[in-house]
């Protein structure tokens, strides 16, 4: 009796099938087939199964446990609710299922489509058979009514040939207005501002601020009221003329005789303090407090003649030798420098004449 070895046609089920009822075994031509859901779809007549369809089976298995165990990654975006009022919160939870270790996920500032994000979660992990999952919380909301769609988050999980991407599903929210019952609505007139007392704490600032304002300007007063004047020296105008208030005081320095007791010093200063305060009188600038080169600078540009103007330049000269650089002049010097003086001060002598004499005798000023 032959052997059959051909099978016409043949899928899973009717392999599955057959090896579960004739296990090793092999068909002759005069048995009964089982009734096969194969045998109803026009399947041939099977005589045996050969070692080729164990390795058939064997692959088709392999190749289903494969399957069964390569990376796979699903994403889902959920929300707590899809319909909100304006400006209430709604939880969106984010969710990544993957067998990968390595995940980017999607970097949400302040905002996620047209919702705007009040709080963010941390991104929780939980591992399960060798799955992670990733879970985040973001609790959205809107101030704008109508409907918004939350478009697909994408997420990028790292595979052995790269980076996958994957992508959420899109959610439908709708944002309602408050409804206004207008049975029960009236417009009422704008009110006036509530007036609020002022508190001290409010008024205290102000007061701290005068106070300090009245304490500086009381201050200033104070200040002003009790500061040094300035003592106010007021020129007394003579009584006697120049020369004669000279002369007067060349007699009295005469009868002291200082050079004669050895004060030569003393005694040529006091000739030229009493020829100073001459043209001072005489003339109206300030000889007192000039040097002898500023004295002679105003009396070479007055109406001076050049014998007064030579007599005064030797006596001053010669008593600032003695005075300042501790000269020894003769007796006879000493007896000159005082007749030069009542000479200076004799041709010098104001005499009446024209005011407009005397103002030009008054030219020159002492820089």
């Amino acid at each position: 009796m032959g052997v059959v070895r051909k099978i016409s046609f043949v899928n899973k089920e009717t392999l599955s099938d057959l090896f579960q009822f004739y296990d090793g075994q092999e068909l002759n031509l005069g048995d009964k087939l089982p009734s096969l859901p194969s045998r109803q779809a026009g399947l041939g007549v099977v005589k045996t199964l050969n070692s080729y369809s164990r390795i058939l089976f064997t692959f088709l298995l392999s190749i289903s446990f494969f399957l069964s165990h390569a990376q796979t990654h699903s994403v889902k975006a959920t929300l707590d609710t899809n319909q909100i009022l304006i400006g209430d919160w709604i939880k969106l939870t984010l969710t990544l299922n993957t067998s990968s270790k390595e995940v980017v996920w999607p970097q949400l500032l302040d905002s996620v489509s047209a919702f705007e994000i009040i709080e963010k979660s941390k991104i929780d992990t939980i591992s399960n058979n060798g799955n992670n999952v990733y879970q985040q919380d973001l609790t959205i909301t809107s101030f704008d009514s109508g409907y918004y769609v939350i478009e697909p988050i994408k997420f990028q999980v790292k595979t052995g040939s790269g980076l996958d991407s994957v992508l959420t599903e899109p959610l439908l929210v709708t944002v309602n207005t408050v409804p206004i019952d207008t049975s029960k609505f009236s417009l009422n007139p704008i009110k006036e501002p509530l007036e609020v007392p002022l508190t001290f704490k409010e008024v205290l600032p102000y007061l701290i601020g005068a106070l300090i304002v009245l304490a500086i300007a009381l201050g200033i007063y104070l200040w002003m009221k009790n500061r040094e004047k300035p003592e106010v020296v007021e020129k007394l105008k003579p009584k006697e003329p120049a020369h004669v208030i000279a002369i007067n005081k060349l007699k009295l320095l005469e009868e002291e005789k200082l050079w004669q007791k050895g004060d030569s010093k003393g005694y040529y200063s006091g000739v030229s303090d009493i020829i100073r305060e001459y043209i001072e009188l005489r003339y109206h600038k300030p000889a007192l407090e000039s040097t002898t080169d500023e004295i002679l600078e105003v009396m070479n540009r007055t109406t001076v003649d050049v014998e007064p103007y030579n007599i005064l330049k030797e006596m001053l000269f010669l008593s600032d030798l003695v005075k300042f650089a501790k000269a020894k002049p003769l007796p006879d010097e000493h007896e000159k420098v005082l007749k030069d003086a009542y000479q200076f001060v004799e041709l010098t002598k104001e005499i009446n004449k024209p005011k407009e004499e005397k103002d030009k005798e008054g030219e020159g000023i002492l820089e």
